[in-house]
């Protein structure tokens, strides 16, 4: 009965881990870093930018359209084999629950419909499930990521999204030192939107221990000069001046932004 009941055992510890897999994916992807979240939240973005582009008239219909395109396309490209799937999100509990009964139930049944005297002599000892592979997205996977995005624009200096994104990327991580390089490589055409200009603000900003003099409420200006009713321009030209103690600007900008601004936002 030796083989037996090691077969068993085999089968029983196998079963549990396909079962439990689920559960112990959807725990270590909760706390995990999710490179596929932060291409698409990059994604979102600039998809974002394109609408705003076409409804305030600077982007045709026909250049939104393949801009769309090949956005989704690089957003395929990046997020492949970075991170499988995760299973729906479910308790714990009910993890160690199927674990606990499963055994049990099978004894249960084999004292029931077996032959349990056969197995008399024999003193198992169990054996526990291997644990299953690890299917977190690791902090270097993430680096290999914009590592490559930073090969592509080096390799276009002329595409603007590309670096646009890069910047991006590098502003969601905290790493305000690189974003600046990356918005700084656009040039000129870091003008010609007010989003990314005031992205690039507030960058420097940041970078300036909360200082918005200078560069960075320059580039504010200009964005309320493509765009006045900017939300986001407003809302860092109400801060520069409620730093500088101008409360009259302050209280006016912020009053005019919150008027403009999409309602619950």
């Amino acid at each position: 009965m030796l083989p037996f009941l090691l077969a068993a055992t085999v089968l029983v510890a196998v079963t549990l881990l396909l079962l439990l897999r689920p559960w112990r994916r959807a725990a270590a992807n909760s706390t995990a870093v999710d490179a596929r979240e932060l291409a698409a939240r990059v994604y979102r973005d600039q998809l974002a930018e394109l609408d705003r582009d076409l409804a305030a008239g600077t982007l045709r219909a026909e250049d939104h359209a393949q801009a769309g395109a090949e956005l989704q396309r690089r957003l395929l490209e990046d997020a492949d084999g970075l991170a499988p799937r995760a299973a729906a999100p479910t308790s714990g509990k009910t993890a160690w629950v199927l674990a606990a009964a499963l055994p049990l139930l099978a004894a249960a049944l084999y004292g029931w419909l077996g032959t349990p005297s056969a197995l008399a002599p024999l003193a198992p000892q169990a054996r526990p499930a291997p644990p299953a592979a690890s299917t977190d997205v690791s902090p270097a996977q993430v680096e290999q990521m914009l590592a490559d995005l930073a090969a592509r624009a080096e390799k276009d200096p002329g595409n603007t999204r590309g670096w646009a994104m890069l910047a991006r990327s590098y502003r969601l991580l905290g790493r305000l030192p690189e974003s600046a390089r990356a918005f700084e490589r656009m040039g000129a055409d870091v003008e010609q939107s007010p989003a990314l200009l005031v992205e690039y603000a507030d960058v420097l900003g940041a970078l300036a221990d909360g200082n918005l003099e200078g560069k960075p409420l320059q580039l504010v200006q200009r964005a309320l000069d493509l765009d006045p009713n900017h939300v986001p321009a407003l809302s860092l030209l109400a801060t520069a001046a409620s730093r500088r103690q101008d409360m009259a600007l302050a209280i006016s900008t912020w009053e005019r932004a919150l008027a403009l601004a999409p309602p619950g936002s």
